[in-house]
């Protein structure tokens, strides 16, 4: 007997508990549709480093608050990424280019 229940929630370790399979939908497409812990490995922010800042003048990556050696490691490459990819210039072009100043 097979049943689905819909569950909306961010604290993983509740839908550790209960489910098997996780659903993310994003503006109402589905983004993911796999088991919990595949899950679990994709958004594990020890392998992806931090959280990217915007509207910020420099590149700034925020780190989880108990990130160990590894999370660090991806951060700074994470930067390292953005600064050689031209993110900050890219960003202030689009912005000229849409006739919005970096200020507003």
């Amino acid at each position: 007997f097979r049943t689905t229940i819909v569950i909306a929630s961010v604290d993983l370790m509740d839908i550790e508990k209960i489910c098997k399979r996780v659903v993310i939908v994003q503006d109402g497409k589905i983004v993911v549709d796999d088991d919990f812990d595949n899950v679990k490995k994709k958004f594990d922010y020890n392998k992806h480093g931090g959280a990217v800042l915007l509207g910020c003048k420099k590149l700034v990556v925020k780190a989880h608050g108990s990130s160990k050696a590894e999370s660090i490691a991806n951060c700074v490459e994470q930067l390292y990424t953005m600064a050689k990819g031209g993110l900050l210039d890219s960003i202030s072009n689009n912005l000229k280019n849409s006739g919005l100043s970096e200020n507003e």
